[in-house]
């Protein structure tokens, strides 16, 4: 080990060993973790060697990392994922306010679960946003308010506590645990196998077609008739 410390530190001269994680299997590469002003950097070395083997992860495996990071954190860790708590909060009262708007009462609301093909694109546009807005409102509405406790964990854990207060002799889960668990699995689509993330997969377009469809309303309803005057 003291070795393999040597040639990392070698390789990385700038850097400080900061782990060695030491392999199950002799034919394993040796992972190591470097620190330096306080970014990380992982690498894989020959442990009979010491060569540097590159990065321990597959490219595969670390896009897949980027991604999650950056649908988390917006990769800047706690910071980021306060931002992001923030953007779910307003999200929520998107989805509030859009469904006070969306109604059009009693009499034609069932007009406006399809958008309409016929009439100008205008028209079109603001059928559709209507339309996908109805239809994926309950999922949205869902990611938004469980975002919210997956970036502020701790006051809806507080609160759990201060309603049923924690009984150490009991092994009985308290239903607001088990409600925050729910919480997390709804929002990853965690259950109920592959029917249920396909169907979110195809949801999660919709965010995007009401963001699209939403800026093009409001270019044609605010910015449009500002540049015009």
């Amino acid at each position: 080990e003291d070795q393999l410390k040597a040639e990392a530190a070698r390789a990385y001269p700038n850097w400080d060993v900061d782990k060695v994680w030491p392999t199950k299997k002799p034919e394993q590469p040796v992972e190591i973790w470097l620190k330096r002003n306080g970014k990380q950097k992982q690498r894989a070395f020959n442990p009979y060697t010491g060569a540097d083997l590159g990065h321990p992860e597959a490219p595969g495996v670390r896009a897949m990392l980027w991604l999650v990071s950056f649908h988390d954190d917006l990769l800047y860790q706690e910071t980021g994922r306060k931002v992001n708590g923030i953007g779910a909060i307003f999200l929520t009262l998107l989805c509030l306010t859009g469904a006070v708007i969306w109604w059009p009462g009693i009499a034609k609301w069932r007009y406006s679960l399809a958008a309409p093909w016929n009439g100008n694109w205008k028209r079109f546009n603001w059928g559709l946003h209507s339309a996908v807005g109805f239809w994926s409102f309950l999922f949205v509405f869902v990611w938004a308010v469980s975002a919210i406790y997956l970036a502020f964990p701790a006051p809806f854990s507080e609160l759990v506590d201060y309603l049923e207060p924690l009984d150490e002799n009991s092994s009985d889960d308290r239903l607001g645990d088990v409600i925050l668990r729910w919480a997390s699995r709804l929002h990853f689509g965690r259950f109920a196998g592959w029917p249920i993330k396909t169907l979110r997969t195809i949801i999660g377009f919709a965010p995007v077609v009401l963001f699209i469809s939403g800026i093009v309303m409001w270019w044609n309803r605010v910015v449009r008739p500002a540049r015009e005057n």
